[in-house]
């Protein structure tokens, strides 16, 4: 899945396009907005790219996500049957000598 610095070079103090040659100068901090900005603007398909594999890992993490909750309920209800099936039940199951 391509990130946008996979389209680029790093060279010293540039970022170097691997598209266009064009060189963008490495933010101080370490924002990726400039490069994403020539991507976007530059080169549509390739930022595009770049974009549905950041969707797809998105849904890819929230089934995962709902994955691991269905789970813990199913965990968490058959747990709570069991106890209700072997303890509290008990009294119903259990006859009286007398017949009552």
């Amino acid at each position: 899945m391509p990130k946008v610095i996979t389209f680029f070079n790093i060279q010293n103090e540039y970022f170097v396009c691997k598209i266009c040659t064009k060189k963008l100068r490495k933010p101080k901090d370490t924002s990726h907005s400039g490069i994403t900005y020539h991507l976007k603007s530059t080169h549509p398909n390739e930022y595009e790219e770049t974009q549905k594999a950041k969707r797809l890992l998105k849904l890819i993490k929230n089934e995962k996500g709902q994955q691991s909750i269905q789970s813990a309920f199913f965990q968490r209800f058959s747990e709570d049957f069991s106890q209700w099936a072997c303890v509290d039940t008990v009294p119903f199951m259990a006859v009286k000598k007398d017949g009552f």
